[in-house]
């Protein structure tokens, strides 16, 4: 099994803020028993903290883990949890540069690449379609290609500068955030926090997500569909890894999930964990809605 190198880095608006741990900087609690009231920082008189470790722990035994960045949960549409949201996305078409982002940076079309691994165009971007069509059907986030990578916010292309196998970078923006909604009555609300008694729990703080990037390895080969050659990574397979970060998704600890770090070959569509975490960003499907309506 070779270690799936299909990463995502987050960049924040502007350029600050860039980071490369995916959410990985836990609370550090120096000394004393970890209460709720440890987790919690009043800073002139205001409480700042505001994530429960318990939420983070049952997002991990649902088998999925939510990207960060700066603290922050980032998803597409409007910054509240379980809300729909429809992204575009493009092929680039000629070569697009972007000096503030983490991974990425300069991007290609995908040509060259199609053509090292005997693949048509035809092929890699139908494979992406089918990629994003399994998110699709797996949470309340609908997809539509557009003809120029400058209406897209998804675009997808080649590194120009070729390392590892495949990244991400997903920008966000420092639009409305949804930060005081109420827990709903008796709920357990998961990444609701909750804090010392007396004190309403709120959302957890989210930005939403402004641009992302997808860009893959030219100078390695690639396939369509699983042979069994774990150096040789399906298309789809790592279109659908891609694009979960670029959703908002993280890596999480536990293998099983597609957006599990490592590449496998036991399935290629998304898993109960998967599913898990992007009902959470998103919603049920938009056709379930439709139907329980």
């Amino acid at each position: 099994m070779g270690s799936l190198e299909l990463e995502a880095e987050s960049t924040r608006q502007g350029g600050a803020g860039a980071s490369d741990g995916l959410g990985r900087s836990g609370l550090g609690i120096v000394g004393g028993p970890l209460t709720l009231t440890s987790i919690a920082k009043v800073i002139g008189g205001t409480l700042a903290a505001v994530t429960l470790l318990s939420a983070a722990a049952m997002a991990e035994e649902a088998g999925y883990k939510l990207l960060k960045l700066d603290g922050q949960f980032v998803k597409w549409g409007t910054p509240e949890f379980g809300s729909p949201a429809h992204v575009t996305y493009a092929f680039a078409d000629t070569a697009i540069e972007d000096p503030q982002a983490r991974n990425c940076q300069r991007i290609v079309p995908l040509d060259a690449l199609a053509l090292r691994s005997g693949l048509t165009m035809a092929a890699v971007r139908a494979e992406a379609a089918a990629a994003f069509s399994l998110w699709q059907a797996a949470g309340g986030v609908s997809f539509q290609e557009v003809d120029s990578t400058r209406d897209a916010q998804i675009v997808i292309g080649a590194q120009a500068q070729p390392r590892g196998y495949a990244f991400a970078n997903v920008r966000a923006g420092t639009g409305a955030r949804v930060v005081a909604r109420p827990a709903p009555a008796g709920g357990r609300g998961m990444n609701l926090p909750q804090v010392s008694p007396g004190v309403t729990a709120g959302a957890a703080d989210i930005a939403p997500i402004e641009r992302s990037a997808i860009c893959l390895n030219p100078a390695r080969s690639w396939k369509i569909g699983f042979n069994g050659d774990a150096d040789t990574y399906d298309l789809r397979y790592t279109f659908a890894h891609e694009i979960g970060h670029a959703i908002g998704l993280d890596h999480p600890h536990g293998a099983g999930p597609l957006m599990h770090f490592k590449y496998q070959e036991a399935y290629r569509t998304p898993q109960v964990g998967d599913v898990a975490g992007v009902v959470r960003l998103y919603g049920e499907p938009q056709v379930r809605r439709r139907q329980d309506g």
